[in-house]
Order: C-alpha cells, then structure tokens, then sequence
C-alpha cells in the first residue's frame, strides 16, 4: 500500500506528500521497534 502511495506521488512530484507519507512511515517503524525491544526485554525477565 506504501509503495503504490509513494510511487504515486513521485510521479506527480508532490514532495511535501512525500515527505508526510516518510514521517508515517519512521514513525510506524519506531513503534515497532520500541514493541521489539520491550519483547527483548521481556524474554530476558521471564529467563
């Protein structure tokens, strides 16, 4: 979904557009990797 979304607005330019889409996007990713890391640290606990 992503990919079609970016791809979109690369071809039309819109650079403000993709630059929301980035922030959506690192924003997400940081969430994952703070759920990841909190798992981590759960594993750790529970040996």
């Amino acid at each position: 979904m992503y990919l079609e979304l970016v791809v979109s607005l690369y071809r039309r330019d819109d650079w403000y557009g993709l630059r929301l889409i980035k922030d959506v996007i690192y924003h997400e990713f940081r969430i994952f990797i703070c759920i990841f890391a909190n798992n981590l640290k759960g594993y750790d606990a529970i040996r």
